[in-house]
């Protein structure tokens, strides 16, 4: 076999492995191998961190491709976010530790419970269903992130802050150059 051969057969062996990894991706992304719903109450763009009067209620639903998942146990880890590049998060200690890990039962498939996020940022929150005895189904995993944002009044109270400080700066500067001016006349 001459080199115009082995070529010929190298991108035939090329084109079949890419064509098998194409089938084989198609595969993994149907939705008969089910999915794992959360909702929360109030949505995630109104959620008030560290608002224990009204905590957040997280709804977790497995479904599959006939409707929900019966006789499934569900698994919920919830990790706090980490700090950002320049300004660390309302508490610093709980900055990317596990706040809750838990397994449900939930014979209908789904499970609410209410849970208080205590910081703002963004949470990362793995849910698995599993089946119990007697299920038939795949044991489904996702991996789904929470954004928090910070309460309004305390973004208010960090300008205010800021406007405050900008005040006493400018203050301190007249009063200092006043009496620097005064200083240089006698």
């Amino acid at each position: 076999m001459g080199i115009r051969g082995r070529m010929g057969a190298a991108a035939l062996l090329a084109l079949l492995l890419v064509f098998a990894g194409v089938l084989a991706a198609a595969g993994q992304g149907t939705p008969a191998a089910g999915q794992i719903i959360l909702t929360t109450t109030p949505p995630a763009a109104e959620i008030i961190p560290d608002e224990v009067e009204a905590p957040t209620k997280f709804t977790i639903e497995a479904r599959g491709p006939q409707g929900a998942l019966r006789n499934a146990i569900l698994d919920f880890e919830i990790t706090a976010p980490t700090s950002g590049p320049f300004v660390s998060t309302d508490i610093p200690v709980i900055e990317g530790t596990t706040l809750l890990k838990n397994r449900f039962p939930a014979p209908e498939g789904k499970v609410e419970f209410d849970f208080v996020l205590p910081i703002r940022g963004t949470y990362n929150i793995k849910v698995q269903a599993l089946p119990a005895p007697g299920a038939t189904f795949q044991p489904i995993t996702q991996q789904l992130t929470l954004d928090v944002k910070e309460r309004g009044a305390e973004i208010g109270y960090f300008w205010l802050t800021m406007a405050g400080l900008l005040g006493v700066g400018v203050l301190a500067g007249f009063v200092l150059g006043y009496a620097n001016r005064g200083a240089r006349a006698a």
